[in-house]
């Protein structure tokens, strides 16, 4: 709210949370010393107040890359012979870089820095404006810059800002630079504002231009990253301001994962990412092939490595040395056993650079054996890669480790249902040197990627290797039908076998090549490393750094939390206590919600009892949903889990309703960033549903925010209180309802391959029906798919029928068609 609205007082945030003052000036005060607010009297506002302003010097390491990005889609806008004027900024700074290629072109600027850019531009004139300079930022201010450019006119002003909103527009804290901006502004026909991702939704002291005085802007990719500032671009375009989003190589990072989980057969509800419930595998899942567990082999060099790195005979009690499983292969089409119609490739899952820069040596030792594939007479090999003086350490398990590690060890043998698998195309095809260094790479840049889990005098730690191999196997295959088939079937093969947490690291790593190229990459996790939202940026990463970016470039551009960190702020003081809330919220909620939400069979149910699976595909919906969220001033996943709360009430004949929403716990920015398991289960109790659908979005937004606040917790500590509880005699609330929206804003970058993605139809249907799920009554899934939103659902049969199922999607995709109007 401080964010989007710039400040908030006090009696707003009680209002909207449902608690008292006194309770979230304590909050506040909290957030103050972790230096996320700033307190006022009666309120807060962002860090600095709306007067903050960072000088040249600190704005300048700010979000580079998006910057550069920004410029270059700029730069095409502008057209030989040109006259325009350009602001002062860093982001404007980058253009001017890039100007001065244009011939004939006029420039008018009151900066220093864009002036002196275009300095040795031979095709380029510059005119400077006259004034005072503000040394802050380099730029020429006061009543002399906006009299020289009283009776200008020009085709197209570039301005930048601290902020933008669809409310106010664009925004800055000095008065001296929004005075003479808005005569920079007055002297075009065309205002283009440039502004990367963090100053959307940020606000500050004086308005530069106003939003219907704004015909374009011009962000990056990462606006979609976050809600809020996803749903700012799409306010402001609803204003009429023409939005272009500069590239990154974010969406052909992600299509791959992405793509993937929308074309390969849906598997039950409640499994991704992130949510530690019971069930059962996804329909038509291969027959597993063991795989086990990874072994280490010490650097050259230290005890038990030899001087040549060949690998030395482990001594006892080490695990034992060995290779990755054999690869399920098919014959090649025509031969026997084989079809003239191979199975096709998955266009959409593209898995592509997002620039090219020259390639690096792999860091990584290629040692490989070298089994020959009868089916292809190619050579297949297994190289590994070496990880050598990498951040390393142990420390306690984070919470998100916990609640998945004893998740597992419930599930047993069933736990290979967590991993996390991907099988991409890497187009057009890649050297294997560069996707093996951007590997080695990524286990540098991340933690997680190389951290084991061990069970220590009953408590779990978390062991992060400084030092050690990974094998990666390496497919030959001879058409890039077969390789994408093979490499899917490698995925789905590495995915059903368990992770030996406590000795091996939690991924495993293949390459599939068509003419010495990689064509196919796969990649499988264990949930304990990653959720599903952690995957999407560990792949948007792997593709940066394949395209030739180093672990050290992006760890300068950004902060993200590693899991030694994480841990340790979870075991501060205010990390105690926000378990200690967290706890107390749920066992007041399951002392408060309603004993049963559906109607329970007069019979002990068939333990044997089928569990249907159905899927409604909405294209109407995911239109809907921003238009609904805008006009009843709220999230669209508020929206959507109003819409849950009232279909389900309604079918139990209840005023109430709870159930348990994923929440990925990704708030901050470090978080949001940060490559490992997150997700943890909110608990989401709205006492009445009310009779208008508009009314209860209106009541549900507090409860929605309190489940959320309340997402992040010691879950072995909280199974001990509720068990007390149980053992006490006290009956809790029915909490065997969950909902996952699992539509991360950096999905919605996914193109679908290099072909326009297929016109999505409406549908309906019942796939597959799943064995009992203990402890599970209903498991939605929001799942965004190209061009529509799927709600997948599993429901105990026991409790509503295939009918009723269709009556609560249906229900749910009315109930934001009609809001949206």
């Amino acid at each position: 709210m401080v964010r989007a609205n710039g400040a908030v007082s006090l009696r707003e945030l009680a209002r909207v949370v449902q608690t008292s003052e006194v309770t979230v000036r304590r909050d506040v005060r909290a957030l103050e010393s972790e230096g996320l607010l700033d307190r006022r009297h009666g309120g807060a506002v962002l860090p600095g107040g709306f007067s903050r302003d960072p000088g040249y010097p600190q704005k300048t390491h700010l979000a580079t890359a998006e910057k550069s990005a920004i410029a270059d889609l700029a730069a095409d806008m502008v057209e030989e012979g040109d006259a325009i004027v350009v602001g002062a900024g860093t982001t404007t700074q980058e253009l001017a870089r890039r100007l001065a290629r244009v011939p004939g072109l006029t420039v008018v600027t009151n900066s220093l820095l864009v002036a002196q850019a275009l300095a040795h531009a031979n095709r380029v004139e510059v005119v400077m404006t006259g004034g005072t300079l503000r040394g802050s930022n380099y730029a020429l201010v006061g009543s002399g810059a906006e009299q020289s450019l009283a009776g200008l006119r020009v085709t197209k002003a570039f301005i930048s800002g601290s902020g933008l909103t669809a409310e106010r527009g664009l925004s800055t804290a000095n008065m001296l630079s929004a005075s003479v901006d808005r005569a920079l502004v007055q002297a075009a026909s065309e205002v283009i504002v440039l502004a990367d991702h963090t100053k959307l939704g940020a606000d500050s002291m004086f308005q530069t231009v106003a939003t219907e005085a704004i015909t374009r802007l011009v962000t990056d990719e990462r606006t979609l990253l976050d809600d809020l500032t996803s749903r700012e671009q799409h306010a402001l375009a609803d204003c009429g301001v023409q939005v272009s989003v500069a590239s990154l190589g974010l969406a052909a990072a992600e299509s791959g994962a992405h793509q993937q989980a929308a074309r390969r057969p849906a598997g039950p509800p409640g499994l991704a990412p992130g949510s530690p419930l019971p069930g059962q595998p996804p329909p038509g899942s291969p027959p597993t092939t063991a795989l086990p567990p990874v072994p280490r082999r010490p650097p050259p060099g230290s005890p038990g490595g030899s001087a040549d790195g060949r690998p030395r005979r482990p001594p006892p009690g080490s695990p034992p040395t060995t290779a990755l499983p054999p690869v399920p292969r098919r014959p090649p089409p025509g031969s026997p056993g084989g079809s003239a119609d191979p199975r096709p490739a998955r266009p959409a899952d593209r898995f592509r650079p997002a620039r090219r820069r020259p390639l690096a040596a792999p860091t990584a030792p290629l040692v490989a054996s070298a089994p020959m594939d009868a089916a292809s007479e190619t050579l297949d090999r297994t190289t590994e890669l070496t990880v050598r003086r990498a951040r390393g350490g142990r420390g306690p398990a984070t919470w998100g480790q916990r609640a998945i590690h004893s998740a597992l060890v419930r599930l047993g043998t069933e736990a290979p249902r967590y991993n996390l698998r991907l099988a991409a195309p890497v187009g057009p095809g890649t050297e294997p040197a560069a996707v093996l260094r951007a590997y080695a790479e990524l286990l540098d840049l991340h933690d997680a990627l190389r951290t084991r889990l061990v069970v220590e005098d009953g408590d779990l730690v978390q062991v992060v290797d400084a030092d050690g191999v990974l094998p990666v196997a390496l497919l030959h295959r001879d058409t890039p039908e077969r390789a994408a088939a093979d490499a899917a079937d490698l995925a789905a093969a590495y995915a059903a076998e368990p992770f030996d947490l406590a000795r091996g690291w939690p991924l495993r790593l293949a390459l599939v090549l068509v003419d010495g190229l990689v064509r196919q990459a796969v990649i499988v996790l264990s949930h304990t490393a990653a959720d599903g939202w952690g995957m999407r940026r560990m792949v948007r990463d792997l593709m940066l750094l394949t395209a030739g970016r180093t672990a050290g470039e992006l760890r300068a551009e950004r902060e993200f939390a590693q899991p030694l960190e994480e841990a340790a702020e979870q075991c501060s003081p205010r990390g105690r206590r926000r378990d200690a809330a967290a706890r107390r919220h749920w066992r007041e909620k399951l002392a408060l919600g309603p004993r049963a939400l559906l109607p329970r069979p007069a019979a002990e149910p068939d333990p044997e009892r089928p569990f249907p699976y159905a899927l409604l595909r909405s294209p109407a919906l995911a239109a809907a949903l921003p238009v609904a969220a805008a006009r009843l001033r709220s999230s669209d996943a508020t929206v959507l889990l109003a819409a849950a709360a009232t279909e389900l009430a309604r079918l139990g004949g209840q005023r109430g309703f709870l159930c348990q929403v994923v929440v990925g716990n990704r708030f901050t920015g470090q978080a949001a960033e940060a490559v490992t398991t997150l997700a943890q289960e909110g608990l989401f109790h709205l006492p009445e549903v009310a009779d208008e659908f508009a009314e209860t979005v209106r009541r549900a937004h507090g409860p929605a925010l309190t489940a959320y606040r309340h997402s992040g917790y010691d879950k072995p500590k909280l199974d001990a209180d509720l068990a007390e509880l149980r053992s006490a005699g006290v009956e809790l609330a029915d909490h065997s309802v969950f909902w996952n929206d699992t539509r991360d804003p950096l999905a919605a970058l996914m193109p679908d391959g290099t072909e326009q993605a297929a016109a999505v139809e409406r549908e309906l249907s019942f796939p597959d029906v799943f064995p009992a799920r203990p402890g599970v009554s209903v498991a939605v899934d929001v799942v965004m798919v190209p061009g529509a939103v799927e709600l997948r659902m599993v429901v105990d049969g026991a409790l509503l029928d295939r009918e009723q199922m269709a009556q609560f999607l249906c229900g749910v995709e009315e109930l934001v068609l009609g809001a949206a109007g």
